[in-house]
């Protein structure tokens, strides 16, 4: 193995056994947190944006990498913190007790934008986002909605992670995510 290898294979194993320092009660994305760790390690995105955040554990592996990593990454979490058809609704809690553990950690690169995500495009300049994460209500049609409105702000080197697992009761799978990912893709 040549050099860049061997740094490549060693930031993905330092990666992929780290502990997350927040799990709440919402294990839908326990299992990928390696990932989350991994995909910012390796990728180094100048901005990640997740549409979608409700009690942090994707948004916060996120976030713990880029600064175990020290990566230099922007990130930006936007959610109503409202709830939705398959997270249900909930109140002004689920926010308070994610900036309690936020902040003090992360507040320095990262902000908790409370609004919906059609209203966070204008913060956002196009081409500015390297790593999309969409996590918010599971339909064809509102992934479609959000894919389509937040691609112009994917930067050249920008990817865009759709969220497609197994979910809440109400959702078992959610095929309607790459569903809407490919068509609107042109795939």
């Amino acid at each position: 193995m040549s050099a860049p290898d061997d740094e490549w294979s060693l930031t993905l194993l330092r990666a992929l056994s780290l502990a997350p320092e927040r799990v709440t009660d919402i294990e839908a994305w326990h299992r990928h947190i390696p990932f989350a760790f991994a995909l910012v390690a390796l990728l180094r995105p100048r901005v990640l944006v997740e549409l979608g955040t409700h009690k942090g554990d994707s948004y916060c592996a996120f976030c713990q990498s880029a600064s175990i990593f020290d990566t230099g990454t922007r990130c930006h979490a936007v959610d109503t913190w409202a709830g939705d058809a398959h997270a249900g609704l909930y109140g002004p809690e689920v926010l308070a007790d994610l900036r309690a553990h936020h902040d003090p950690r992360y507040g320095a690169f990262s902000r908790l934008m409370q609004m919906r995500f059609d209203e966070a495009l204008a913060h956002f300049d196009d081409g500015s986002v390297d790593l999309l994460h969409i996590d918010g209500l599971h339909t064809y049609e509102a992934v479609r909605h959000d894919f389509l409105g937040w691609k112009p702000k994917l930067s050249a080197r920008g990817g865009a992670v759709p969220r497609h697992q197994r979910t809440h009761r109400r959702f078992r799978r959610a095929p309607a995510v790459a569903r809407a990912v490919r068509g609107a893709r042109g795939l």
